[in-house]
This record gives C-alpha cells, structure tokens and sequence, in this order.
C-alpha cells in the first residue's frame, strides 16, 4: 500500500481545500481526512490529469484535484490500476503536454523536465530556416540576390552575385518587424525544449513569428515591385513558406494540446 499526504478539493474551489490521506492498494484508490473516508473509487474509474495545481481526479460526476508534495504518486497508481487505467493515464499526459514530464517536488514547486517532441524539432527546424534564403532576385533564371530571415532582422547585407556585386552594393539596416519574428522563433526554441515557458505561449510565439514573417514578406514584395516590372524576377523560397506555414502548424498544435488538457467545466 502506499501513502500520499496533501490536500484535496472541489476542481475550481482551491478554497475549500482540506487536508488529506490518499491510499492506493492493490485496485483501490481511497482519500481519508483526519481518520474518516472521504471518497473510494476503483482505479478502474478514475481518470488523472497532472495540471500545474496538482492531478486532476475525474470518477463520473466527481471532479477533485489532489496537491502533494510528495512524488511518485502517479507511478503509484499506474503500477496498482488495470492496463485500461495505465492506458488512459498515459494518454491524459501525453495529450496535455506532448514534451515536458512534470511532478511536484518535496518542497511543493512543479519540477519540468524537457522531454522533446517531434513540436520541439520542428521549431529548431523553423529556427535554422531564418539562416536560409527567404527571397530571391533572379534574371534569366540567374540568381542576382537574395536575402535570409536572419540578415533581415539583423541589417545583414543581401548575399549578391559576385558579378552584380558592383551595382546591387548597398547599407542594411535591421528590420524590426523580422528581428521580432527571429526572436519569438528562438524564445518558442528555447521554451518547447526547456519547458520554461507554458506551451500556451509558446505556441503563441511560433503563430506570432510567422505572423511577423508574413507581414514582412508583405512589405517587401511591394517593394520589389519596381525590380519585378523591369525585367527581374523576384522568388519567394521554400524557407519562408517553412517559416510561415511550419510556424503557424506547430502553434496551432500546442494550443490544442493545452486547452485539451483542461479539466472539462462550464464553458465562460
């Protein structure tokens, strides 16, 4: 058998919290308070979610969230509940979120520890294609110039043809809308790998860098305008479709995993 200290309450009334004794035995899961029994399910009826607040309990129409600061609790059950309730568990964590292995620590903090998913490869991915050509200057079907994400939003000059070098030579200055896309591109990096950040924001961050992208590459077509009508072509490069299509994928994805990781509630 094994013992759990902590607190328990109604999901969405933290301020009820009582203290609690949670016993998991053979297939049984029990909550005790001060020697009386407050609830017992049947491992095999229960689904657990672990949240930032603690794991949240869902047995029919009961909703608890259990805080301890003890670990191992989930392994606990896991390890005495039927392969149905292992299956379930496992498929709750993974669905809230796909990269971070999280338990509270012996001092109560939530620890993360990084656990990449194929998200977090995809947004270094996303990173690495900012040093890749996003628009390209062609005539004749040679290329001319071309400038990447990175020396956009750093005022990196355009990589020119040696032998245009003389007349397409000029001064950059960086581009703030793309130095804006270049950094929440890093920050979501360096968030899904870490787990420093909520996946929420960092999905908000990759949307938010392809956004800028986009708006960027808006711009600069406009401007390229006037070389198009004169004889040169102005290509745009599977790098920035990467970046704009890729970033808004993965956001899209890492928002759906947060908010199917919520307890089910009344909508607001």
């Amino acid at each position: 058998m094994s013992a759990f200290e902590g607190r328990l309450w109604p999901a969405g009334e933290p301020g009820s919290a009582i203290p609690i004794r949670a016993l998991i035995e053979q297939s049984l899961i029990r909550f005790e308070s001060e020697g009386a029994a407050i609830a017992e399910w049947p491992t095999a009826d229960i689904s657990i979610r672990r949240k930032d607040d603690g794991f949240h309990i869902v047995a029919g129409p009961d909703h608890v969230v259990f805080h301890t600061t003890q670990t191992g609790f989930v392994a606990a059950v896991t390890g005495t509940s039927s392969g149905t309730v292992s299956d379930r568990i496992r498929a709750g964590a993974t669905a809230r979120q796909a990269n971070v292995d999280s338990e509270t620590d012996h001092s109560g903090s939530v620890v993360t520890r990084p656990n990449p998913a194929w998200t977090s490869w995809v947004r270094l991915a996303l990173l690495a294609a900012f040093l890749f050509p996003f628009i390209t200057v062609t005539c004749l079907g040679e290329p001319v110039a071309s400038v990447s994400g990175a020396q956009a939003a750093l005022g990196i000059e355009p990589t020119v043809a040696p032998k245009f070098s003389g007349q397409f030579a000029q001064e950059s200055e960086p581009d703030p809308v793309m130095l804006v896309a270049l950094v929440l591109a890093g920050a979501a990096t360096i968030g899904g790998v870490t787990a420093r950040y909520s996946r929420r924001l960092v999905g908000w961050m990759s949307i938010g860098s392809a956004l800028a992208v986009s708006y960027w590459w808006f711009n600069a077509a406009a401007d390229l305008a006037d070389v198009d009508a004169v004889g040169f072509d102005v290509r745009t490069e599977p790098a920035l479709w990467l970046v704009v299509l890729g970033g808004a994928a993965v956001g899209a994805v890492d928002l759906a995993v947060s908010q199917s990781g919520r307890p089910p509630g009344p909508s607001s």
